[in-house]
């Protein structure tokens, strides 16, 4: 859609954080927002690493996201479920306004693959509704 509309695609659709976390996004040129549909953070319980650090490696990844849709002319940046993690991040980038809202329910998607044995192995949401 990017290459019909702007002549050039998209690229970038996410960003990392070293070797500690990353993001994933999805830019929707019909809603103009460009919507996060992943954050992953590498922290293990024994590690030291403390919630401000934490907070911080985020808050540089959002910041990468806010260019994106920036440089796409997207209004918004969205984020669904946002962690507390998130939140603080959030909360440390100048200049934003985060409304956060709920979804009132959950969504689950199934997927059953062949034969008369049903297997039913829930997943987030995120792993069928974008591909």
């Amino acid at each position: 859609m990017a290459q019909m509309l702007f002549g050039h695609g998209i690229q970038h659709k996410g960003c990392m954080y070293k070797d500690r976390a990353w993001l994933y996004w999805h830019h929707d040129f019909r809603k103009e927002r460009l919507f996060i549909q992943r954050v992953v953070t590498f922290f293990n319980n024994d590690e030291n690493g403390d919630e401000d650090e934490r907070a911080g490696m985020l808050a540089q990844l959002l910041t990468c996201a806010i260019q994106e849709a920036q440089d796409w002319k997207l209004k918004d940046v969205v984020i669904w479920g946002a962690s507390a993690d998130v939140r603080s991040a959030v909360g440390m980038l100048e200049g934003v306004e985060p409304v956060f809202e709920e979804r009132r329910r959950e969504t689950v998607s199934v997927r059953w693959r062949g034969g008369e044995e049903v297997k039913c192995v829930v997943e987030p949401d995120e792993h069928f509704a974008w591909s």
